[in-house]
Parts: C-alpha cells; structure tokens; sequence
C-alpha cells in the first residue's frame, strides 16, 4: 500500500511539472510586458531588448531596488544590449554581439555594467568575471515615469547615449562607433559577393572612401577594378579625385584630361559645373575648351564656355561665344534665352 501510495504521489508531482511546463510555454500577458529600441549608428544597429516593470505606488531606489546591490535593469530575463559591429563604451572597444545589461544603483553615482553573460534570468546569477564593461555615471532626477523604458539621444554621426527611465530617475553610458572602419570592413565582405562582380559594385566603394577620406590606397585598387571592367568617365575621374587627395597632383591631372576624354558631353559640362562651383574657373574653362573642340556644332559647348568666362567677369570673350551658340542653334527659345543674355551684357558692359 506505502509503494502505490508513492507511486501515486511520483505521478502527481510529475503531473504537476508537465502541467507547469505547458503553461509555461502559452503566450500570456506579462506583468512586465517585453520591449524592444533600435538606433543606427552609421551602419551599426544598436538594439536593446528589456522587460517594463511598473512602479505600481512603491517606493523603487533604495526600497524594491536595493543601493549598492547589482540589479537586473528591468525585469524578468537579462535585460540585454546588441551591437552589430564593434563599439566603444567608457573607452573599451568590445566586439560585435549581445551582451547582458546590470546596474549597480548609488546614491550618488550607479555603475553599469555590461556581461558577456546575456540569456540569464535576472541578476541571480551574475559574475564579475564575465564583465565586458563596467562605466560609472551620475543619475539624474526626471519626470515620474511609471514603466521602465529604454530609449536613445544625443544621436550624433558616430555617437548615441543610451537611456533608461524609471520612476523618477535616469542614467545614461555614451556608445561610439568607428563608422568608417565599420564601412570599410562591410565594403570589402560585400564585394567578395556579387556586387564585386560589376564596375558599379568597386566604384561606390572607393567613392565612398574617397568622399570620407579613408582608406585611399585600398579605394585606389578598387578603383582600378572598376576601371578593368568598364573604363567610363565617372570611375577614371573618381581615380582621380582619389590620386588628388593623396597629394599626386600631376598624376591626378592628367588622370582627369584621361576621364574628360572619353567622356560624353552631358559629363564634361556637369564636372564643369562643379569646378565652378568649387572656385576652379580656370580648370573648367580648359575643360570646356576641349569639350567645344570636340563638339563645335553644340550650343552648349559654346554657352557653358561662355558661362565660364562670364564668371571670371570676361564679358567680351563671353560675349562672342553666345553669338557663335546663335549660329549653331536652330531652338527658338534656346536663342531668345541666349540674346536675352546678352542683352544684360551689353547693358552693363
């Protein structure tokens, strides 16, 4: 009878635990419902992923919320935080992935605390050894927040400060990111794919590069890349700008006259345009010198020519080549623009 009755109470208590554990597994409200913020950073997806507890009338800091005692940050399972590429926190760079967030509250200062550890539940089981990070920050008194939140500011180009709110106080670590060593490594993964396969693929990469200014001696190989496999006016002109901003200039002019040459006459003008822009008068007008002896029969060889003598205030020299644009235009508008130019000229000559 004393074994049945055991037997009995075995199958009850494994009864109990089947049962526990399907219940375990429905989908139910929580008491502190999930939650989940992302932020990019350059390319570097920053999300953390956090339980909401409310303060339900208690008192948090220094009651529900010991000082001095390392706390789960939230509720429930680690609160944890995700980088995607490498990041700095407190000055120590830790690698790309997931990591467990735990604070220490102070009544002056808390220290956070960043674990390699992020699938625990809660704090019961946290380690010092397995700190990643630990950075000491000063709270700050805010308006009553009744759930617990995550959110991110101080979004710059390369820095955000991660927040958490709770009751009536907030603290904040600062995460940076090397946004152009993180592009440069994504950039050379992703041209061992399919974008390496085109010119288009390696001359984005090295524009990237050379519109930041990194990375310029491996951009130049990507550029000469994209040259192999379609030499065009926009890859041999970013070679270019690439030899330029190494200090090569000579190498970089004639690397120009190379990319002006084989390129169309909607190219030359719109390289013209920014040259102006940047100043360089001079360096479009022997542009679109050649680009109207190359094109005589084009009106706008001759007034984009004109334009350019215009800004250097030579108004005699622009003056004859909006007269020659007349002769090889058969536009009416396009000539009633031109002599309304001129007109302005000669008023003010």
């Amino acid at each position: 009878m004393k074994r049945i009755v055991m037997c009995a109470a075995l199958l009850a208590a494994v009864t109990s635990v089947q049962v526990a554990a399907q219940e375990f597994l429905l989908k139910l409200p929580r008491p502190s419902p999930r939650a989940r913020v992302t932020q990019t950073i350059g390319i570097t997806d920053i999300t953390v992923d956090y339980s909401r507890p409310g303060v339900k009338g208690r008192r948090i800091w220094g009651s529900l919320v010991p000082y001095d005692r390392v706390w789960r940050s939230g509720a429930d399972e680690n609160s944890f935080i995700t980088f995607s590429t490498p990041a700095t926190i407190g000055g120590h760079e830790i690698p790309a992935g997931s990591y467990g967030i735990h604070m220490i509250p102070g009544r002056v200062y808390w220290t956070i605390i960043l674990s390699t550890q992020h699938r625990a539940w809660g704090s019961f089981t946290y380690d010092e050894s397995e700190d990643a990070v630990r950075v000491q920050v000063r709270p700050h008194d805010v308006p009553h927040r009744e759930r617990l939140m995550y959110y991110f500011e101080d979004i710059a180009s390369n820095s955000v400060r991660v927040s958490m709110e709770w009751e009536q106080r907030a603290v904040s670590f600062e995460v940076t990111v090397d946004v152009n060593a993180t592009v440069v490594e994504e950039l050379r993964n992703t041209l061992r794919g399919t974008a390496g396969r085109w010119w288009a693929g390696w001359f984005k990469a090295a524009e990237w590069c050379m519109e930041h200014n990194t990375n310029l001696d491996e951009s130049l190989g990507w550029i000469e890349r994209s040259i192999t496999s379609d030499r065009n006016f926009i890859n041999v002109r970013t070679k270019a700008l690439i030899l330029e901003k190494q200090g090569y200039t000579e190498e970089a002019q004639a690397v120009m006259r190379e990319a002006v040459s084989i390129a169309t006459e909607s190219q030359v003008l719109q390289y013209a345009e920014l040259l102006m822009a940047d100043g360089e008068t001079d360096r479009a007008i022997s542009v679109l010198k050649e680009n109207l002896r190359k094109n005589p029969e084009s009106w706008r060889a001759h007034t984009a020519l004109a334009d350019a003598y215009l800004q250097k205030n030579e108004k005699q020299e622009a003056l004859e080549l909006y007269e020659a644009a007349l002769k090889v235009t058969s536009d009416e508008k396009v000539a009633a623009i031109i002599h309304a130019i001129m007109d302005e000229i000669e008023k003010n000559h």
